[in-house]
């Protein structure tokens, strides 16, 4: 029955979110509402919202970021029946930064980065992974990383930009990687993608003339990282370091261990955090964060 039920979350629409998120609200109207993509991002913001100024639910649906964007624009509506007094939206940034189409609705707060995996990343614990591991990194290790993964990003930025519509899932990115070098066969990579994109709309030797020359410094790599490509290639990268090599060091596990060491601390240096205390400035005495939030903003 539990995977059924799984089964039909995916196909909720907005509506049916929204009516949920009015039925919370009107059993609990003092608390803010706060609509998550999916299940990993509940996992975290559950632990980093204060449980008594809020409540946090995940779309948890096919193609999630549209429907919080759906959601937050049906319960702003004039013709909604049962008003929501506070309402906050967090989704994933994806390339919206790079391509300037960052929604400008203050009920929607971006993570800092291009998705929740690259924040945790990039405000992690990384005294508490490389401890477990038993590893001493070298001193530009995480740069390298970014580098090579952000050659990955651009091979989907294009895809993107261009109208390709190349398919990338079920693709292992690690498999053009090497991980001692921290590398990335690109041309490899790019006939892959092609190659699993059914009636791909572009051919191999424009792809590969399309961003042969492109520059992944001209971008924030934090927002030109696919989040999924950072922890798997992350993973690779530190499994290659272990002596002997650890198997357990797996994306799974290193996206557990990112979220469950991302406390407080972290997430106060991150713009997401900076973002929900001006959220809370402009929505008194509506608040999500632990503490005076507001006050901290001073």
């Amino acid at each position: 029955m539990a995977g059924t039920l799984a089964f039909l979350d995916q196909w909720r629409t907005a509506s049916d979110i929204a009516e949920e998120i009015r039925m919370l609200a009107g059993a609990a109207p003092g608390k803010t509402q706060v609509l998550v993509e999916g299940e990993d991002d509940l996992k975290l913001y559950e632990r980093l919202l204060d449980a008594s100024k809020c409540q946090v639910v995940a779309a948890s649906t096919r193609d999630a970021k549209r429907r919080v964007l759906e959601v937050a624009k049906l319960l702003r509506s004039t013709h909604s029946r049962r008003k929501v007094q506070a309402f906050l939206g967090i989704i994933d940034s994806d390339f919206d930064e790079l391509l300037s189409k960052k929604c400008t609705d203050q009920s929607i707060v971006y993570t800092d980065g291009y998705s929740l995996e690259s924040m945790l990343v990039r405000h992690c614990r990384w005294d508490a992974i490389t401890s477990e591991l038993r590893l001493a990194l070298e001193p530009d290790f995480l740069q390298r990383v970014l580098r090579a993964t952000g050659a990955v990003g651009l091979l989907r930025l294009a895809s993107m930009m261009e109208g390709w519509g190349l398919r990338f899932k079920g693709l292992n990115v690690c498999s053009f990687i090497d991980p001692v070098a921290i590398t990335v066969e690109l041309p490899a990579l790019a006939a892959a993608a092609v190659a699993n994109t059914p009636g791909v709309r572009v051919d191999l030797s424009t792809v590969q003339r399309k961003f042969a020359d492109g520059k992944c410094e001209v971008y924030d790599p934090w927002h030109l990282c696919n989040g999924h490509d950072l922890v798997a290639i992350l993973a690779s990268t530190l499994r290659a370091r272990t002596n002997p090599a650890k198997a357990f060091v797996t994306p799974l596990w290193l996206a557990g261990v990112l979220r469950m060491t991302h406390d407080e601390r972290c997430f106060s240096g991150t713009q997401t955090y900076f973002d929900l205390l001006k959220w809370e400035e402009a929505h008194r005495p509506f608040a999500v964060l632990f503490g005076s939030g507001v006050e901290r903003v001073a």
